[in-house]
């Protein structure tokens, strides 16, 4: 799927007619038909165009995409029920949204309603008293690392998601083990997380309307990248093989930036007249927002033991707008 760069740039020429004041983000008509009328065609695409592709709030639909591919990935690599005394192993698969109320979907839309992102990772940690006595002050220490790179599809979109970093979680106050019940004290934890989300155009979009049909082929590519530090309090409360856990945090973007690139071009057809191709349309179209926030957020989750085997979900509610979560399963000593 290629844009054909020699015909959409001789569209930039003064052939071309664009229905309202020039901007950079509107349709440019070049009609070829002669009993068609351009400002009728444009009437009718402009604003389905608009919706579908988020032109007229780029930048915050951008903002949107970071925050929400920040929070994606939050908990994924640290394990907040288990109080592990030795190893944990484990993989979770999870999602977010921002700006779009709650809920895990992508919505209905050609992109999504609001900012989304999807993430996959596996994680693995290691108490650092692991080999020391029961009374070692390393017990308290346990640090872990997380990644994965995951590719997925919406159509007519392909996505990547990436996620990668690592944590130190001190134990402050001690894990309280009664057999069937327990405590697990209050922990710390804090590190460094990488997110990345991308969605990029793979097959023609056809906008129709009852007056114009767009058959829009090129470039569509939004990136959404974020570095960010937690800053977390935690506890869990085990009784029998069901854990009960949660805390707050601060989220501390260091960067984050949402950028977009559309260059999509194709031929105009007129429904009411048999599909008769009429003319052109392009649209060329980039725009970039950068982030750097501290983001109160609290989460919570319900695991259950099954011996060695930990099959868990969080939430995640990060304000004002984020709301996201996972579900995975944990190896842990």
């Amino acid at each position: 799927m290629q844009l054909h760069r020699p015909t959409a740039l001789a569209l930039t020429g003064a052939a071309f007619f664009v229905a309202t004041p020039a901007a950079a983000q509107e349709l440019q008509y070049r009609i070829t038909d002669p009993s068609t009328d351009a400002s009728i065609i444009a009437d009718s695409l402009n604003t389905l165009v608009d919706e579908q592709l988020k032109l007229g709030d780029q930048t915050e639909f951008l903002e949107q995409m970071a925050s929400a591919t920040a929070l994606s990935a939050r908990g994924m690599g640290v394990d907040y029920a288990s109080s592990p005394q030795r190893f944990v192993v484990g993989g979770s698969i999870g999602s977010a949204l921002n700006g779009s109320g709650a809920g895990f979907g992508y919505g209905t839309g050609l992109l999504p309603s609001g900012g989304f992102a999807f993430q996959a990772a596996a994680m693995a940690g290691m108490n650092l008293g692991a080999f020391s006595d029961d009374k070692s002050p390393l017990r308290r220490f346990l640090i872990y690392g997380h990644g994965m790179a995951a590719n997925g599809s919406r159509d007519p979109f392909s996505a990547r998601a990436v996620n990668g970093g690592g944590h130190v979680q001190v134990q402050l106050l001690k894990v309280r083990d009664a057999g069937v019940a327990g405590w697990g004290g209050l922990a710390f934890t804090t590190g460094f997380q990488h997110t990345v989300y991308e969605l990029t155009l793979e097959k023609e979009i056809p906008f129709e309307t009852e007056l114009a049909t767009w058959e829009a082929d090129g470039t569509y590519v939004i990136d959404a990248t974020t570095n960010s530090i937690p800053l977390e309090l935690s506890t869990n409360m085990r009784a029998a093989f069901v854990t009960v856990f949660g805390g707050g945090a601060v989220d501390i973007m260091l960067n984050g930036h949402g950028d977009s690139d559309i260059n999509m071009y194709g031929k105009l057809h007129d429904p009411t007249q048999n599909d008769k191709e009429v003319g052109e349309a392009l649209i060329t179209f980039s725009d970039s927002a950068d982030m750097n926030s501290v983001t109160p957020r609290f989460f919570g989750g319900l695991q259950f033991n099954i011996f060695l085997v930990k099959v868990y979900g969080q939430l995640n509610i990060s304000s004002p707008e984020g709301f996201g979560g996972h579900v995975g399963a944990r190896v842990a000593m």
